[in-house]
């Protein structure tokens, strides 16, 4: 912020969304499109509630579960790209990220209705897999769209269900069952998954005390 004469723009997917810093100060960015993936076409002038309506009603018909596009980029301290194109074509449509204090990745993909946690740079995976791997997706059906996934102290995962049903959103005449129910059901919190953090999180991830 000091120094603007310095700052760089570092190339990650389509519509960066979360993005957190692991221990070692690697930046872990989510992006909801894969590079070379086709993208909504917006008019000229559209509002961006239309855009937003236009956007969610094209993933929608032009992928899926099995289908899906997003990936997850991770550049080193200096801007130099360590991983790319992680979670492609397994997790649809990344969105918020958190590092937990093993370094591993916590990101919420949230046409997927999962969570999922990927292997960190400088954690200990699991054998059989390496940096930037899938460790293990969470589906449940408590587990809506989220947005956003945090994690805390005493290493519980708080995840932000945004809506429940997509229906609601990219239908012209949706049920009202669906579109009167409001959005998402609150916050999942997924109790002592994740290696604890210190709150409140200020730049790099910091593993709290055993």
């Amino acid at each position: 912020g000091d120094a603007p004469e310095k700052a760089q723009s570092l190339r990650a997917g389509i519509s960066v969304r979360g993005i957190a810093l692991d221990s070692k100060g690697n930046l872990w960015a989510g992006s909801n499109f894969t590079p070379g993936d086709p993208l909504p076409e917006y008019p000229k002038g559209v509002g961006i509630l239309q855009q937003f309506l236009i956007g969610a009603k094209f993933v929608e018909d032009k992928y899926s579960v099995e289908h899906p596009t997003g990936v997850i980029t991770v550049f080193d301290k200096d801007g130099k790209t360590l991983l790319e194109n992680v979670g492609n074509r397994g997790i649809f449509a990344p969105w918020g990220v958190s590092i937990d204090g093993q370094d591993n990745a916590w990101v919420a993909g949230i046409y997927g209705m999962s969570l999922n946690l990927y292997c960190g740079m400088a954690s200990q995976c699991p054998a059989g897999t390496k940096p930037g791997d899938l460790i293990h997706k969470y589906r449940s059906g408590v587990l809506q769209m989220p947005t956003d996934a945090v994690i805390d102290s005493a290493g519980n995962v708080w995840v932000a269900n945004n809506w429940n049903d997509p229906k609601a959103l990219t239908e012209k005449n949706p049920d009202r069952y669906i579109s009167t129910k409001g959005g998402g059901t609150g916050i999942l919190i997924v109790y002592g998954v994740a290696k604890p953090v210190i709150n409140p999180l200020q730049g790099e991830v910091r593993a709290a005390l055993p």
